[in-house]
């Protein structure tokens, strides 16, 4: 029994018709019929009354149909929380310097310690303009905190 035959099974089950059901994997219907009749074969019993084009499942199509369906969420769920995993080595957190460069080296060690996970982009702008890059963090030279933003000194001189 293979994957892609309990996806066809599944598919076919809920359209009881071989060429939508061809149309909506996007694969030949004699290839799925095929691919059908080998799943049968192989488990030794028919799964389908078939009429035609039409296709219905027996009692043996319904007994795996319910295995099928609860396999292939299994599957689902796995390979959303694969993706989460791989995901998570790509988060990235900007940093934008405009002062305090003395304050890097402690910094980067501070955060890789705390999100070994997350990568950290360093951004330096030159001037103290508009700055085009959106940051997550932000340092900067200032008289006074910076208003409607969460700031906080990281130092005096």
């Amino acid at each position: 029994m293979e994957l892609v035959q309990l996806r066809y099974l599944y598919t076919l089950a809920r359209l009881e018709h071989r060429t939508r059901a061809a149309n909506m994997i996007h694969n030949a219907q004699p290839a799925i019929s095929r691919s059908l009749r080998n799943l049968e074969a192989g488990l030794g019993v028919p799964l389908f009354t078939r009429a035609g084009k039409g296709i219905q499942l027996n009692q043996n199509g319904e007994i795996l149909l319910a295995h099928c369906e609860v396999a292939l969420k299994e599957l689902e769920a796995a390979k959303l929380k694969l993706e989460a995993a791989r995901n998570a080595g790509e988060r990235q957190a900007s940093l934008t310097m405009l002062a305090g460069s003395k304050l890097l080296p402690d910094l980067i060690r501070g955060f890789k310690k705390l999100y070994p996970d997350i990568t950290l982009k360093i951004i330096q702008q030159g001037g103290y303009g508009d700055m085009s890059e959106q940051s997550d963090i932000r340092i900067d030279a200032a008289t006074s905190p910076a208003k409607g933003l969460y700031s906080m000194a990281l130092m005096h001189e």
